[in-house]
């Protein structure tokens, strides 16, 4: 439960949800559970007089989460698009369910949600929900939620998946169904005395297994419960028009002045022969950036477009803040010149580095500026795995950090 992040400013438990952050990131996202909040629908049998009926109860939700991750803020965002206040347990508190990213945990997160709704235990006019905040993001506000919720005529409905974990020797014990028929502990619903009794069902160590908690119960015939799948997660984020609608909400370089924008290294690197160069270099030149903002690095290993990049770098070197060109006869590797362009970039105290490939065609003048205010600050992002999980999957590693930060290669 873990993130690298940290938060700017703190805050209590009791304000509910911050603010949307300075920054957050979009593009580091995997939504294992969609366990999303826009169909878990259910009813129940008491006070059928007002089933169903618009304010007839109330929705509680409730999160658990240690530190303020990229995936906390997507959360947070979501909520605050559609007018929802989750109570947040166990922030900046220290995490007791184990290491959920190698194996079974998260008892804790149970042990915190029958502390919290203990006040609950006999009212029958709310309506809990309970939800993971890291891999979660809401697609509907309060009214949409209970409406769909009465829908299941059901005491309490848990989210499903298409595999039994973390014991597969259970899946035989679940009643046969078509698609994904097997429990999922990251987000569920129901009557508020339900949901106590269910929690408070049995005990539970910190780090036991919270899925494997509430498939037993789950399982037990006299507790049967409602399974529900769904699978919009989007929460306004994104369209087909506009595109990214949250990548710019935080962060904007707009309103800023030219002496106030950040310095850029811009590298160009023409490692191979390549048509249509001159155009390509012509768009780096009119990418919309004031160019005594952004230091000129080129790289040329082809001796085919010696002329060309020479033009470029005589003609608009100069307008650069400085310049720094390698050409064909110094035979810099393209390791070896990538490298140098760091250096640079570092020499001359640059705030962001910007690499560009001599087969790119920028054919959006403010890509430069896109790309400075969907940037992912402090956060240590690769393209590599550093372990693998007993799944095959993603794993992290424990000299991860230091792989990322090149104090071990």
């Amino acid at each position: 439960m873990k993130g690298e992040a940290e938060r700017e400013e703190p805050w209590s438990e009791s304000e509910g949800l911050p603010p949307c952050p300075v920054r957050f990131n979009m593009a580091a996202l995997r939504l294992v559970v969609l366990v999303l909040l826009a169909t878990f629908s259910r009813h129940t049998a008491a006070d059928e007089d007002s089933q169903g009926k618009p304010g007839a109860h109330r929705l509680v939700i409730f999160t658990v989460a240690s530190d303020e991750t990229d995936g906390f803020r997507r959360f947070a965002r979501s909520a605050q698009i559609y007018g929802l206040q989750p109570k947040i347990l166990g922030m900046h508190e220290e995490w007791l369910g184990g290491d959920m990213s190698k194996g079974m945990g998260g008892g804790y997160k149970v042990r915190l949600l029958k502390k919290a709704i203990e006040g609950y235990k006999d009212d029958t006019s709310t309506i809990i929900m309970f939800v993971d905040s890291y891999d979660v993001v809401f697609a509907a506000g309060e009214d949409e939620i209970l409406r769909k919720f009465y829908k299941f005529n059901s005491n309490v409905v848990f989210s499903a998946e298409g595999f039994c974990w973390p014991d597969k020797s259970l899946a035989d014990s679940y009643p046969k169904a078509n698609g994904e028929r097997f429990l999922n502990s990251g987000g569920f619903m129901g009557y508020a005395p339900q949901v106590h009794s269910i929690v408070s069902s049995s005990d539970l160590e910190d780090e036991a297994d919270d899925q494997l908690f509430y498939t037993k119960v789950y399982l037990n015939e006299d507790l049967r419960i409602t399974l529900n799948n769904l699978g919009n997660y989007i929460a306004k984020a994104w369209n087909d028009m506009a595109g990214c609608r949250v990548c710019f909400d935080t962060f904007s370089l707009s309103d800023k002045e030219a002496a106030e924008l950040p310095r850029v290294l811009l590298a160009v690197f023409v490692e191979q022969p390549v048509p249509f160069l001159r155009e390509a270099l012509m768009k780096v030149y009119r990418l919309n950036y004031p160019r005594d903002k952004i230091h000129l690095f080129v790289h040329n290993a082809v001796e085919f477009h010696e002329a060309e990049v020479n033009k470029f770098v005589e003609e608009q070197g100069p307008s650069y803040r400085s310049v720094k060109y390698l050409d064909v006869f110094e035979a810099k590797k393209e390791w070896h010149a990538r490298n140098l362009a760091l250096e640079e970039c570092l020499k001359v105290n640059c705030d962001y580095a910007f690499f560009v490939d001599g087969d790119v065609q920028l054919d959006n003048p403010g890509t430069l500026r896109l790309l400075i205010e969907t940037n992912r600050e402090k956060n240590l992002w690769s393209n590599f795995w550093g372990a693998l999980s007993m799944d095959g999957y993603y794993a992290r590693s424990h000299d991860y950090v230091s792989l990322v930060k090149r104090e071990r290669k």
